[in-house]
């Protein structure tokens, strides 16, 4: 799961440097460095980030996504949606 948003996301920072959108692409930069090191085993830090992932869908109109950005941000937000639920499940149990 961790790989799968790892990618995802480093495929949105690539589109969106590209296009020019460096200051978008920094908020997924951001989100992914912490998601590589898991922040550092803090839990809590990494649940933050992977909501703020599903939460960031009002960014694609307000950064004017193109289709192809808008289609990478929904597979971000499905990684991270998934990463969420077994996190919380596994912590559950």
């Amino acid at each position: 799961m961790k790989d799968s948003l790892i990618n995802s996301l480093s495929a949105i920072i690539e589109s969106l440097q590209k296009t020019g959108k460096q200051e978008t692409a920094n908020f997924f930069i951001t989100a992914k460095e912490g998601v590589s090191s898991e922040c550092n085993g803090n839990i809590d830090a990494l649940m933050e980030i992977l909501s703020r992932l599903e939460t960031s869908g009002a960014m694609t109109q307000y950064a004017n996504f193109t289709a192809h950005e808008e289609e990478l941000w929904g597979n971000v937000y499905e990684a991270a949606k998934r990463w969420k639920s077994h996190l919380v499940e596994s912590s559950a149990g």
